[in-house]
């Protein structure tokens, strides 16, 4: 007879454990996004008499959608280059104001097509041989693959690392247009821990680049020793803002020393509205702050003398376009929900952001000022060109280059 405790015989060693709960953390996760995507289907079908009335634009064989105005600046140069090849292509805004609408350009047809399901019932029954976007998570939530679409394409609008992409960012695209390596090497491991088909990764660099050194911005004049200050964070549960509030930048306000331009990310007007109310109200009881909520943050970058930022792509729009220094706010990255999440032992070799920005820790805070007086007043010991080089393909020639690299991809499925 057997004598072996019962408890004896239901022990679950830590390992096994762990690797149940993260099991089951998973199934839950994906059960939760079937639902919601079955959701956006079900809204897309329910809407979807949109879809009978979209134009056919003869000829015009690339879509590009965008999510707004904002947005225009990462497409523009990629357009204007097909443009003067004379290739007839789409664009396609969910904002009634994006200025890409207004382009003029003579073979680029545009249209407005609102958002939400309207949108999802219009891009979801689009026929073209390739659709491009900067929106991640194609075929998650409301924006599928179209059946008559050969080709999706995601536009990378960041420098930065994409571990703080949401989960699946871009795992349905059949290519992905990489502003550095960096990029490449994060997706190649994603895929790997996945165990999905491996994607197109091009090496096309920063499109917006291209915009932002043709935007010709004159600084206004500023009083004799002022230093002004963008504080500039990004958005999300890891962003500074939403960790510290304005706290990280109290230390500046009502300093005479410092003129502070608060720029909140685009999508945190989006998706973090109520906070960027809370903020906004508790702004106006210091002097000298202005917010900046333009398009573009040409006109904010050139007028600054160094920026604050976190995680944000914005210290490489500073440091690599302008050469100004930068201080990151170190946030603390919990990757649950995230890309970070699926390659670990990956994160401690990226956030190139590092490498760029001085840290700010949370102990710091109240030694600000002087911080930024000796970043503005020493030269910067990194050789920023090199780095440059070496996590940027093609500075200043992006556009032209995803171009041909979409005029490759269309010849191949010809």
């Amino acid at each position: 007879m057997n004598s072996t405790p019962l408890y004896n015989l239901a022990y679950i060693d830590p390992g096994t454990g762990s690797m149940l709960i993260y099991a089951i953390i998973g199934l839950v996760s994906s059960m939760l996004y079937a639902v919601r995507g079955a959701y956006y289907r079900l809204a897309a079908v329910i809407f979807g008499t949109v879809a009978a009335k979209f134009e056919t634009i003869p000829g015009a064989e690339i879509v590009f959608y965008s999510e707004g105005g904002h947005y225009w600046r990462v497409f523009a140069p990629v357009i204007k280059a097909l443009n003067e090849r004379a290739v007839p292509c789409v664009y396609i805004s969910s904002d009634e104001n994006d200025p890409g609408l207004d382009c003029e350009l003579e073979h680029v047809f545009t249209k407005c097509i609102g958002g939400h399901y309207r949108l999802a019932a219009y891009l979801n029954n689009i026929s073209a041989k390739i659709v491009a976007m900067t929106t991640p998570q194609l075929d998650i939530f409301h924006l599928r693959r179209s059946k008559n679409v050969d080709h999706y394409a995601h536009i990378m609008h960041t420098s930065g690392e994409i571990l703080t992409f949401q989960r699946f960012a871009f795992d349905y695209f059949d290519s992905v247009l990489c502003s550095g390596p960096h990029q490449v090497d994060s997706i190649r491991k994603l895929e790997e821990a996945r165990g999905t088909p491996r994607k197109l990764l091009l090496q096309t660099g920063l499109t917006y680049f291209d915009s932002m050194l043709g935007d010709k911005t004159t600084p206004p004049a500023k009083k004799d020793g002022e230093i002004t200050v963008l504080v500039a964070p990004s958005w999300g549960v890891n962003a500074s803002i939403t960790r510290f509030g304005i706290d990280f930048f109290r230390a500046l306000l009502n300093n005479p020393e410092f003129k502070v331009i608060f720029r909140p990310h685009p999508q945190t007007l989006v998706s973090q509205i109520e906070l960027f109310n809370e903020i906004k109200s508790e702004l106006r009881e210091y002097r000298d702050v202005t917010i900046d909520t333009a398009p573009s943050p040409a006109a904010v970058l050139a007028e600054s003398d160094i920026v604050i930022t976190d995680f944000s792509a914005i210290v490489f729009d500073c440091v690599f376009l302008l050469k100004k220094p930068v201080v990151t706010v170190d946030c603390e990255l919990n990757f649950d929900g995230f890309e970070g999440e699926y390659i670990p032992d990956y994160i401690d070799e990226l956030f190139i952001q590092n490498q760029v920005g001085h840290p700010l820790n949370e102990t710091d805070f109240d030694e600000l000022p002087a911080i930024l007086r000796k970043l503005v007043s020493d030269q910067s010991p990194i050789d920023l060109d090199k780095l440059r080089e070496k996590y940027v393909y093609n500075f200043g020639n992006a556009g032209e280059t995803a171009a041909e690299q979409l005029l490759q991809i269309m010849k191949e499925l010809a």
